[in-house]
C-alpha cells in the first residue's frame, strides 16, 4: 500500500489538476507499440495524465539518452484501473477497503459482479495491468513493474536505481 501523503496528492491530482501535456502525450504515444498505445487510450484522464507525468520524469532523470522501456514502465504501471470502471471516489472508497479488509475477502470479491467486484479488482489492479502488458508485447521490465509497483524494492527483481527511478516518477 502506498503512503498516505502520495494518496493524498494523487486524490487532489485527480480532483483539480485534468489538462493534459499534448506535447508530452505524443511523445509517449511514440514510443508505445499499437496495443499499448490502446491501452493508454482506454485510460481516464486522470490515469493519462500520471502516465505522462511519470514518463517525463523517467525521460528527466536519465541523463544521456533513454530507456524506452522504463519510460514505457513508468507510463503504464496502473493500466490495470481502467477494468474496473470506477470514478475517483469508488478508487477512495476501493483504497479504504483495501487498506482495511483481509486480501482474501478483497480476491472474493472480485469473482462478484457490481460494486464489491469493481473494488476486488481495483485492489489487485497491477496483477491485470501486468497481464495486459504482458498481451500487449511489452518487455519484461514493464510488465514487472505494473505487476509489482506496490512492492518494496527488496520485493522486486530490478537494480536498485532502477526501482527508485519508478518509484519517483509513481509518486507524482
Amino acid at each position: 500500500m502506498d503512503s498516505p501523503l502520495h494518496l493524498v496528492r494523487r486524490l487532489w491530482t485527480s480532483l483539480f489538476d485534468r489538462d493534459l501535456d499534448s506535447v508530452q502525450e505524443r511523445r509517449l504515444l511514440e514510443l508505445l507499440n499499437e496495443k499499448e498505445a490502446d491501452l493508454y487510450r482506454l485510460q481516464p484522464n486522470v490515469d493519462k495524465l500520471h502516465s505522462i507525468r511519470g514518463a517525463v520524469s523517467v525521460l528527466n532523470e536519465i541523463s544521456v539518452g533513454h530507456d524506452t522501456d522504463l519510460v514505457i514502465a513508468a507510463a503504464l504501471h496502473d493500466v490495470g484501473k481502467t477494468e474496473t470502471g470506477l470514478n475517483v471516489s469508488g478508487r477512495v472508497v476501493a483504497t479504504i477497503f483495501q487498506t482495511f479488509l483481509p486480501e482474501k475477502i478483497m480476491r472474493q470479491w472480485c469473482k462478484q459482479a457490481g460494486i464489491r467486484g469493481k473494488f476486488g479488482l481495483y485492489a489487485f489492479h497491477s496483477e491485470r495491468g501486468a497481464t495486459l502488458l504482458r498481451e500487449a508485447g511489452s518487455s519484461q521490465i514493464v510488465v514487472t513493474w505494473a505487476e509489482s509497483h506496490h512492492k518494496t524494492s527488496a520485493e522486486v527483481s530490478m537494480t536498485e536505481a532502477v526501482f527508485n527511478i519508478l518509484k519517483k516518477a509513481d509518486r507524482l
